[in-house]
């Protein structure tokens, strides 16, 4: 799939037998798998910015949109092409990531830097490490006070975990995934007591779960704009996501010299 901005110039656009044409100021989307070409009109030839999609979802999520190759006049488009093909010709991948992962329970972690906060303590452990997994988060610790706040009925506490990596253009630890054994009857009963929340044991998942009836599971989830981020050596999500941001952060973002998509 790939979506075009005509800066200049005219061409002709045939899609599945369809013709049409555009001209400066226009923006047009040809779908993966149709039959298409296009061509520049020798008297008033195109200069154009385009954007190649390849990923997976981008056809169903046009279906779902009931989007097809179109041709439309949209004079505002140019900013924003503009703005990603600065965005994507500053960025080059940062030298590979540190591949020795460091072990480290949330306990232990306390117990290293017990006059820290919990965020305090990954940065103090991470920027050392550069890459850490921190073990069993969610629990209170000796202090009395949980490393991170987790769902009681998510993860099992005890068996669960953050992988994180330092980021230098941040200066700060990066949180990537989290992960962990999800929980069984025993550890939900537990958690839910040490949470005040036994009122969701009358909810449908919950009430299976602690009688059985469900299997024991697991998972964990990556952060891909994060990962972009670090990767890209980029500051603000912005710069790898596609989203609206308001006024103060666009102005911020502007006087640094960071080119929100």
């Amino acid at each position: 799939t790939v979506l075009e901005y005509v800066l200049e110039g005219e061409g002709e656009i045939t899609v599945e037998g369809r013709r049409f044409r555009a001209t400066a100021g226009q923006m047009y989307l040809l779908r993966a798998h149709e039959a298409h070409h296009y061509r520049s009109l020798s008297q008033n030839p195109w200069k154009k910015l385009w954007i190649n999609y390849q990923a997976p979802y981008i056809s169903p999520y046009l279906d779902a949109l009931g989007m097809q190759s179109f041709s439309v006049d949209c004079p505002k488009a140019k900013r924003h092409f503009e703005n990603a093909f600065h965005a994507a010709s500053e960025s080059q991948p940062r030298e590979e990531l540190c591949r020795t992962v460091t072990f480290i329970t949330a306990q232990e972690l306390e117990d290293l830097y017990p006059n820290l906060s919990g965020k305090e303590r990954e940065n103090a452990f991470v920027k050392a490490h550069k890459t850490v997994f921190i073990m069993g988060i969610g629990d209170k610790l000796r202090s009395g006070k949980p490393h991170d706040n987790r769902a009681p009925d998510y993860d099992d506490w005890s068996l669960n975990g953050d992988i994180l990596f330092w980021d230098d253009v941040l200066g700060c630890a990066m949180e990537i995934s989290s992960m962990g054994i999800r929980v069984d009857e025993a550890s939900l009963a537990s958690q839910l007591e040490k949470a005040n929340a036994n009122e969701r044991r009358e909810l449908p998942f919950h009430k299976s779960l602690l009688n059985g009836e469900l299997p024991l599971t697991m998972g964990g989830g990556i952060g891909q704009s994060r990962l972009s981020m670090l990767l890209l050596g980029k500051a603000h999500i912005g710069e790898v996501q596609v989203s609206l941001w308001d006024e103060e952060t666009r102005r911020v973002c502007k006087q640094n010299g960071i080119v929100l998509l």
